[in-house]
């Protein structure tokens, strides 16, 4: 098996997105970043404002567990045009990896930002080997216990002043 971190997206659709050619509809299509790094994107759907494009896609992320752990995820839609390059349409801002749970699918309806209207609705999977889920779920517990920790220093203080 390999020990190699990958993305799972799930493009499922945009609604209202803005209009970017002539005729009024856009040709759209999702450009998906780490850390503003291009990673990949998903088919165009050609004359549409409310594409569904209903297309998985998988990406292998370089690095280590702990080099990804706080990278961000985001997704730049776009209109594909033949003759210019292409034009932004909108704008998901995203999540860090380590918002992820490790080997779970998570949806998101999200509306677009930069941009008047449109919203997004994908689902991203972060595939990980056993070890680097232990590894996530260790890092999680400890920082449950640095908040738990934190609360009960705030009350204690609390409690003095009072």
């Amino acid at each position: 098996m390999s020990k190699q971190i990958q993305l799972e997206v799930y493009f499922n659709k945009a609604l209202n997105l803005i209009p970017s050619d002539f005729n009024g509809k856009s040709d759209p299509y999702c450009k998906v970043l780490l850390d503003g790094k291009k990673l990949g994107k998903c088919k165009k759907k050609k004359k549409t404002l409310n594409p569904v494009w209903n297309e998985r896609k998988t990406f292998k992320l370089k690095g280590t567990f702990e080099q990804l752990y706080h990278k961000h995820i985001s997704i730049n839609v776009m209109d594909w045009d033949l003759i210019s390059s292409d034009d932004f349409i909108g704008f998901w801002k995203g999540i860090q990896i380590c918002e992820l749970p490790p080997n779970k699918e998570v949806q998101y309806i999200d509306k677009l930002t930069k941009v008047k209207s449109g919203s997004l609705n994908i689902s991203l999977k972060l595939v990980t080997p056993k070890e680097v889920q232990k590894k996530w779920e260790e890092k999680k517990l400890k920082k449950k216990l640095e908040i738990t920790k934190e609360k009960a220093k705030n009350r204690k203080l609390d409690k003095k002043i009072h």
